[in-house]
């Protein structure tokens, strides 16, 4: 195992192993955040089960032995290996097909909810995702007023602030997000998403050798 990258919230490690007589290489992070790590592990998971070739595999998730620290290993991406041709899928295509892809049914339920079975994180925070019947009421309560309580948690209340993200929340959330809105017949539709979709999360390498160059996010 050799350090691997710039070290953030986490360490980024390559792992080389030998499986079948044959080497083969992962990535691993490893911090002192367990429930991050579970919620980053959760979250490829369900990526990569609609569409494989939109992220690695995670592997596993745990906490290292006589230590705080909790593990993350994925499948390896070579970006070293790019030779300047892509191929396979677009990440536009990837994209539409995972905002097409089924929408798993929460354990317990009799249909999709809006929200995700563990908490995620996006960079340093965390990320209520209790399911929730509605569009509406999910977007207003576990994302508004959960980043409005972050703020007030860390800064103290702002009554303007707190104002107009009620406002929002009670008046154009509902008016906006309210199934039929829009004119579709079946209402609003539920599709899985990444959550942090930026520049910084995209890839472009291989797998292994006998995979095509692709783009994928993490």
């Amino acid at each position: 195992m050799q350090e691997h990258g710039e070290p953030s919230s986490s360490k980024p490690y390559k792992i080389t192993a030998t499986v079948d007589a044959k080497k083969k290489y992962y990535f691993a992070k490893i911090s002192t955040d367990g429930q991050m790590f579970e919620g980053k592990h959760a979250s490829l998971t369900a990526l990569y089960n609609a569409v494989p070739s939109i992220c690695p595999r995670s592997v596993g998730h745990g906490k290292l032995i006589n230590s705080d620290a909790h593990y993350l290993i994925t499948e390896f991406i070579d970006v070293d290996a790019y030779g300047g041709h892509r191929m396979g899928c677009l990440l536009q295509q990837k994209l539409v097909m995972l905002h097409t892809a089924p929408v798993p049914i929460p354990e317990g339920s009799n249909g999709p909810m809006f929200g995700f079975p563990v908490t995620t994180y996006v960079g340093g925070i965390k990320q209520d995702n209790t399911f929730c019947s509605s569009w509406a009421e999910f977007y207003a309560e576990k994302r508004l007023h959960a980043i409005l309580r972050s703020l007030e948690e860390k800064h103290g209340i702002d009554e303007e602030l707190r104002d107009w993200v009620t406002k929002t929340t009670s008046v154009v959330v509902p008016r906006l997000l309210r199934e039929g809105h829009l004119g579709g017949q079946d209402g609003i539709k539920l599709s899985l998403v990444h959550g942090d979709l930026w520049g910084g999360n995209k890839f472009m390498g291989v797998l292994d050798a006998k995979r095509p160059t692709e783009d994928f996010y993490i």
